[in-house]
């Protein structure tokens, strides 16, 4: 398995604001990646992830948003399981 980091993203002020994370199973596929953006005050206003199987399936996402004030604006997940039904939260 390996894991590792793509391009981060800045701000024109040089604030770091954004960055993701993948991660590669022992077959060389790529089984997993988060991204998280963080705004001008230094609060995490969102982040994604997702997770897909060995046989190239997706089994699972989330994703949230929160605002410069710290509501949370929207937020998804879901999971599908081995047997192709579709498990939602």
């Amino acid at each position: 398995m390996t894991l590792g980091f793509s391009p981060s993203f800045v701000s024109e002020s040089g604030k770091l604001i954004g960055e993701s994370f993948y991660l590669v199973g022992e077959s060389g596929r790529l089984i997993g990646e988060s991204f998280y953006l963080v705004g001008e005050s230094g609060r995490l206003i969102g982040e994604s992830f997702y997770l897909v199987g060995e046989s190239g399936k997706l089994i699972g996402e989330s994703f949230y948003l929160v605002g410069e004030s710290g509501r949370l604006i929207g937020e998804s997940f879901y999971l599908v399981g081995e047997s192709n039904r579709d498990e939602a939260d």
